[in-house]
């Protein structure tokens, strides 16, 4: 990816006592190169995985690697990501406001399939995902609401409330989807990701096989500011 840019912002939001890092963002979802693998992402109904798009069976049982999330921005040009402000979620990243990014004239976007001009600033959420066996290693990717809201925002809240107690546990999550109507009838019925945990696992070999794939070391939140 050309013209790489991370930002790392030096004032970081206080999540509440209450909270922690996952809940608080989870909370925040469900109300509103980084990448590892090949690329796994829901479209249009479907999950698809790697350069080819291939479908990936509905109901498959992968590890998700919630330690391992980077958010923040990414920039589009004729379709293609050209830029990208993103930051790991446990070691505390903020992404800018978007009124810092630049290519804020609305004349010069590009529009969407309706014609209509289409912020190239996307907000995007990366977070790796594992084989049971430990052997393949995804990237989900999503900057739709839809993935923020039904998949990783309520993935992000029960795993923050349970690592409380157990730490050193990730999710087996399965893949998954449902819809509802969208309030335009010519739209009809709107298809959206969900990642439902299923059972908890030992976090240990997952952490250190995406740790190997990426070339950099995976901390446990506990162990973020190590």
């Amino acid at each position: 990816m050309s013209n790489e840019v991370k930002v790392q912002n030096e004032q970081v939001p206080t999540v509440p006592e209450s909270r922690n890092v996952f809940e608080a963002i989870g909370s925040a979802m469900t109300q509103g190169s980084v990448i590892i693998g090949d690329v796994l992402k829901f479209s249009k109904g479907d999950w698809l995985a790697g350069p080819d798009g291939e479908e990936i069976n509905a109901e498959t049982e992968l590890v998700a690697v919630v330690p391992g999330t980077v958010h923040g921005w990414l920039r589009w040009e004729n379709m293609r990501p050209v830029e990208q402000i993103m930051g790991s979620l446990v070691e505390g990243f903020v992404p800018p406001a978007r009124s810092m990014l630049g290519h804020s004239d609305q004349s010069a976007w590009e529009t969407n399939a309706a014609g209509k001009p289409r912020d190239p600033w996307q907000t995007t959420i990366y977070m790796p995902m594992v084989s049971l066996d430990a052997a393949t290693i995804f990237t989900f990717t999503t900057g739709s609401d839809g993935g923020r809201r039904y998949a990783v925002g309520p993935l992000c809240k029960e795993y923050g409330g349970h690592i409380r107690e157990h730490p050193d546990e990730l999710p087996i999550v399965k893949l998954h989807q449902d819809s509802y109507a969208h309030s335009d009838r010519s739209i009809g019925r709107v298809k959206y990701p969900e990642l439902p945990i299923v059972r908890w696992v030992r976090a240990d070999k997952y952490l250190a096989a995406v740790a190997d794939a990426a070339g950099r070391p995976l901390k446990l939140l506990e162990d973020a500011s190590a």
